[in-house]
């Protein structure tokens, strides 16, 4: 049994959405149903991309090269606390991967209740490694360095740090957010930390895993995406 030793920020404000959900899917386009809370314009340019679009990830140790690319989409507009004054609906969307050996599978990004500026993204996003293993990767609308304690598979969550500029592979990427997601155990010292690097039009841009000081790392040489049906 996974413990968590550490404070629980404002309930995380109902944003792991792990129960009391509902889930309606829609066609892009073609949705009649407008949720409460929907993907901003800035969300959108760091997470939302559609079939056809791939990127080329490099294994930081070995240097040897694999693409990851979206083969389908799904969107769906979810029901949180049902039938309660607490009830609201949001947008979510999944992406599905290529079987790849970086081991990602897919992403779920789904619009956040809370009301955050316009420079800030109102969505998260979690990776799947596995049907059972995922992670919240990105979460910009958390304070910085807060700890949050989403429990069970998720672990805990730091929105770190936004880097205004940053050079990977001989690529420059502008504000990319570092974020680090820690897979606590109840024997000290047998945490794993992920760290995740998301770029506005890129996506996620770089990923790490650490156990006892030995992990794996991939970073991004190439991208090609698409983010508009035009």
């Amino acid at each position: 049994m996974k413990r968590i030793n550490v404070i629980l920020f404002v309930t995380v404000l109902l944003l792991s959405f792990g129960c009391n959900t509902t889930t309606n899917q829609s066609t892009p386009g073609q949705g009649s149903v407008v949720p409460n809370y929907d993907f901003s314009t800035l969300s959108q340019a760091y997470l939302f991309f559609l079939p056809e679009s791939y990127w080329i990830y490099q294994d930081d140790s070995t240097l040897s090269k694999d693409t990851v690319s979206i083969y389908s989409t799904q969107e769906e507009i979810r029901k949180q606390n049902p039938g309660t004054t607490a009830e609201f609906t949001y947008k979510a969307m999944w992406e599905y991967f290529n079987y790849n050996k970086t081991g990602l599978l897919k992403a779920e990004m789904f619009a956040n209740n809370l009301q955050v500026p316009d420079n800030i993204p109102n969505t998260e996003e979690r990776i799947y490694f596995s049907q059972t293993s995922y992670k919240i990767a990105f979460g910009p609308m958390f304070p910085f360095g807060a700890r949050i304690a989403f429990g069970g598979e998720e672990g805990t969550f730091i929105n770190k740090e936004k880097i205004a500029q940053w050079e990977l592979n001989g690529n420059t990427y502008l504000d990319v957010y570092h974020a680090v997601s820690e897979d606590y155990s109840e024997f000290p010292g047998d945490t794993v930390f992920y760290h995740f690097y998301y770029a506005k039009n890129y996506g996620l841009i770089k990923y790490s895993f650490e156990h006892k000081g030995l992990g794996h790392s991939y970073s991004l040489i190439k991208a090609l995406v698409k983010q508009s049906a035009e």
